[in-house]
């Protein structure tokens, strides 16, 4: 039934989870690839003479992204009130940007590209793809994602407790990255592998 204000339709959840299902079974299904994709590239790097930085705080980042379905599904399961509102479909047009950034991100970096944090003094700064105009485009498109997320599911405690943690989870391990960073030689090769000497 559509009605005026913010609410699009109110109906059994069935409708939502209807359309969210297929979205959400493709999203898991690409964490699932970035992860196969990540062990490869850094089983690689590592053979290569990268050497981990900042591994503790990197586990618990992505620790703490595994950990926003669960608990956001938990909040909706007692929030959920059978409607579908526009921050939900903005929710949903959050996690399709991030995802989308981050594969892009990927396709630009190639085998450089991990979920970890890896020095690789080899490797030459970017300023092609996203990091044009971005200097780390995987924390930006995790953020899209996790926000993105609790919108779709009314989870908004979740989003409260958890994306402040994420953020600064995130700023600490750029301000681990950064003195590092400005060492970097620029780009001067045709196929570069890396963003700033940092896999990440």
């Amino acid at each position: 039934m559509f009605t005026k204000g913010a609410i699009i339709f109110s109906e059994p959840s069935g409708y939502f989870l209807f359309l969210c299902a297929p979205f959400l079974v493709g999203y898991l299904l690409i964490l699932c690839a970035e992860w196969r994709r990540h062990r490869l590239n850094a089983r690689f790097l590592l053979f290569a003479g990268a050497t981990p930085v900042a591994h503790r705080l990197t586990r618990a980042y992505y620790l703490l992204i595994i950990g926003f379905l669960p608990f956001a599904l938990i909040e909706s399961w007692y929030r959920w009130t059978g409607t579908v509102a526009l921050w939900q479909l903005a929710g949903l047009a959050m996690m399709v940007g991030g995802t989308g950034l981050r594969v892009w991100a990927l396709s630009t970096l190639g085998a450089a590209w991990t979920m970890g944090c890896l020095r690789w003094p080899q490797m030459p700064r970017i300023r092609r793809g996203p990091y044009r105009w971005m200097r780390h485009p995987e924390y930006v498109s995790r953020l899209m994602d996790c926000t993105g997320l609790c919108l779709v599911f009314n989870a908004f405690l979740t989003a409260g407790v958890l994306v402040p943690v994420m953020v600064l989870l995130s700023l600490k391990i750029i301000r681990i990255e950064a003195p590092n960073v400005e060492l970097m030689r620029e780009e001067d090769v045709a196929e570069p592998l890396g963003d700033a000497g940092f896999v990440s």
